[in-house]
C-alpha cells in the first residue's frame, strides 16, 4: 500500500507529461526550419557573391592579367563552391539529427510516462540523452567550424583578386561583408536547434522512474 502510494505521489508531482514532450518537438521542428531557411539564404548569398565578382573580372580583364584572374577566379568559385558543400552537410547533419532524436526520445518518453518501471525504456530513454547530448553539439561545432574555414579561404581569394584589379573593390567589399555578418543569421538559427533539444533532453531526463 505503501508503495502504491508512493507512486501516486510522484506522478501528482511529476511536471513533465506527454503535452510536454508534444510541445518540445514542434519547437524542434519549427527551429529547425528556420535553420533551413538561414542555412539556404546563407548559401544563396555565397553564391550571388561570386557571380559578382566573376562578372567584375569580365570587365576588368586585360590582355596581361587574364590567365592570371582565370585562376584566381578558378580558386574562389573551387573554395565556394567547397565550403558551401561542407557548410550545408554540417547543417542538414545537425537537423537530421535533432529532429530524430526529438521523434524517437518523445516516443520513448511518452511510453515510460505510462510505464515508469520499464528497465527497458529507462536504457532506451538514457541512450536517446546521451545520443543527443554528444551529436547535436557536435554537428554545431562543425557548422562553425566550417564557416570559419570557408571565410578565411575566400577571405584569401578575395585580397589576391582586389591587389591585381583594383576596379573590382566595389564586390570584393561586398563580399568582404557578406563573409562578416552573414554566418551569424545561421549560426543563431542551428544554435536555436541545439538549445531546443537541450530542453527536451532536460524533459526527458525528468521523467520519474
Amino acid at each position: 500500500m505503501f508503495q502504491m502510494i508512493q507512486a501516486l505521489e510522484r506522478r501528482m508531482l511529476m511536471s513533465v507529461t506527454a503535452d510536454t514532450l508534444t510541445a518540445d518537438v514542434q519547437t524542434v521542428y519549427a527551429d529547425a526550419r528556420v535553420a533551413a531557411v538561414a542555412n539556404s539564404a546563407y548559401l544563396a548569398t555565397i553564391h550571388h557573391d561570386i557571380v559578382a565578382i566573376a562578372a567584375g573580372l569580365r570587365h576588368a580583364d586585360t590582355k596581361a592579367n587574364r590567365f592570371e584572374n582565370n585562376k584566381l577566379l578558378a580558386a574562389l568559385e573551387h573554395n565556394g563552391t567547397f565550403y558551401n558543400a561542407k557548410v550545408a552537410a554540417g547543417v542538414n547533419g545537425l537537423l537530421a539529427t535533432a529532429k530524430y532524436v526529438a521523434v524517437v526520445g518523445a516516443a520513448n518518453g511518452k511510453y515510460l510516462l505510462k510505464h515508469p518501471t520499464s528497465a527497458a525504456y529507462q536504457k532506451f530513454l538514457a541512450n536517446d540523452v546521451a545520443y543527443a547530448n554528444a551529436n547535436v553539439p557536435a554537428w554545431l561545432n562543425d557548422v562553425e567550424a566550417e564557416l570559419i574555414d570557408s571565410s578565411n579561404a575566400i577571405a584569401t581569394d578575395l585580397d589576391l583578386i582586389a591587389d591585381l584589379n583594383p576596379t573590382v573593390s566595389t564586390a570584393v567589399s561586398s563580399f568582404e561583408s557578406d563573409l562578416a555578418t552573414k554566418p551569424t543569421a545561421l549560426v543563431t538559427a542551428a544554435a536555436q536547434v541545439q538549445t531546443d533539444t537541450t530542453q527536451l533532453t532536460s524533459d526527458l531526463g525528468a521523467i520519474p522512474t
